[in-house]
C-alpha cells in the first residue's frame, strides 16, 4: 500500500524519487519533496498542530532548529496582518478578472 501511495505522490509531482548507493551496497531510492510538495509544509504543520489539540499521546513535534520552539501556523493577509476566522470573508471570483463582493 505504501509503495502505491509513493508512486501516486511522485506522479502528482509532490515527491521526487532519487537513487543513492552506499559503498558496497545496491542502489536504493529516497523520496524528497519537490517545490510543489514543499508548498504543503504549512498545511502539514497545521494538521500536526490540530492533532496535538486532540490530546493523543505520541506523534511528531516540529521545532525551529534555531531555538527549539515548536512550530505553529498563522493566517495572515497579504499586508501581514494576522487574521482570525471571525475577521474573514469569502468572495466568489467569477473568471479571474472580477469578483462578486461588496
Amino acid at each position: 500500500m505504501a509503495a502505491k501511495r509513493l508512486k501516486q505522490l511522485v506522479a502528482d509531482g509532490l515527491l521526487q524519487r532519487r537513487p543513492y548507493q552506499d559503498p558496497g551496497k545496491r542502489t536504493r531510492y529516497e523520496y524528497v519533496l519537490t517545490e510543489l510538495g514543499r508548498e504543503l509544509f504549512p498545511v502539514l504543520v497545521a494538521l500536526i498542530q490540530w492533532g496535538e489539540r486532540l490530546g493523543r499521546e505520541g506523534g511528531v513535534e516540529l521545532v525551529h532548529v534555531g531555538c527549539g520552539s515548536p512550530l505553529g501556523v498563522v493566517v495572515e493577509c497579504a499586508k501581514g496582518h494576522e487574521v482570525a476566522l471571525p475577521d474573514t470573508a469569502a468572495w466568489l471570483v467569477r473568471d479571474g478578472n472580477g469578483t462578486d463582493h461588496p
